[in-house]
């Protein structure tokens, strides 16, 4: 169980840094290769690993011209490779996710020769937030999903369409494994606290118990294109990071 999908139902929740930074902390824990993939038009990941997305050849471009991922390309600071989603325009993005909803296995398919070529690759996979078909992608072959959420009213109302959403694709798929983290959490925040207790009643251990804290050093280190363990390894928001990457790590080697 190697691939994990990183999704929300709701925007601005911090789901593409906290990919970056788990994918970072992946590559630094694990011996293992590490693919993070950007199934997001907005181009994020790219952007916050390089500064230059735009300049970047990506997935969407090389899906309609060789029906292939590409080669992606290998971050030297870690050894992560990145798939970025592409610098496509309006007509070209229509075109790709037409592809994507034509051939439901799409993804999957790819990843898994990633998989044979590079054993014991663990994959990580970026989605714009909301119901798309870049999420109907990742349902088909993830074999885990981390569901992140804000401690605020706006991200529980969510939660129900999230499990409506998967109720049907776990009959299809009942190994699928989905968990919930709960990101920018502040100490002591009674509405978080709250949200947490109502999530622990509701779902157990499917919350993962380390919440990930606001943290200045994550927006700092945004800015300058590092993770947030390079920019301030000691930081709360690094440490949540770290223990947050070795609990999907031990997860994802069930």
């Amino acid at each position: 169980m190697r691939t994990l999908g990183i999704v929300s139902m709701k925007g601005g929740v911090g789901k593409t840094t906290l990919a970056a930074n788990l994918a970072a902390a992946f590559a630094r824990a694990h011996r293992d290769p590490v693919v993070i993939i950007e199934l997001d038009p907005q181009n994020g990941l790219a952007w916050h690993f390089s500064g230059r997305a735009a300049e970047i050849p990506g997935i969407s471009d090389y899906a309609l011209e060789h029906d292939d991922l590409g080669n992606g390309w290998l971050l030297p600071s870690n050894g992560i490779r990145l798939y970025p989603y592409g610098h496509a325009d309006e007509s070209r993005r229509l075109a790709f996710e037409s592809l994507l909803m034509r051939q439901p296995g799409w993804l999957g398919e790819r990843i898994a020769r990633i998989q044979r070529e590079r054993p014991g690759t663990i994959v990580l996979i970026d989605t714009p937030p909301g119901h798309s078909v870049y999420l109907e992608q990742v349902l088909a072959c993830a074999d885990q999903l981390l569901m992140l959420l804000l401690p605020d009213m706006a991200s529980l109302a969510t939660v129900g369409d999230m499990e409506s959403l998967l109720e049907p694709v776990l009959a299809r798929r009942p190994d699928l494994v989905n968990h919930y983290l709960i990101n920018q959490a502040e100490p002591g925040q009674p509405l978080g606290m709250q949200m947490a207790e109502l999530l622990q009643d509701r779902f157990g251990p499917r919350l993962l118990p380390v919440r990930i804290h606001r943290d200045e050093s994550v927006a700092e280190a945004l800015a300058l294109h590092r993770t947030v363990n390079d920019y301030d390894a000691d930081s709360q928001a690094a440490r949540d990071l770290r223990r947050a990457a070795e609990l999907i790590g031990e997860l994802l080697a069930t």
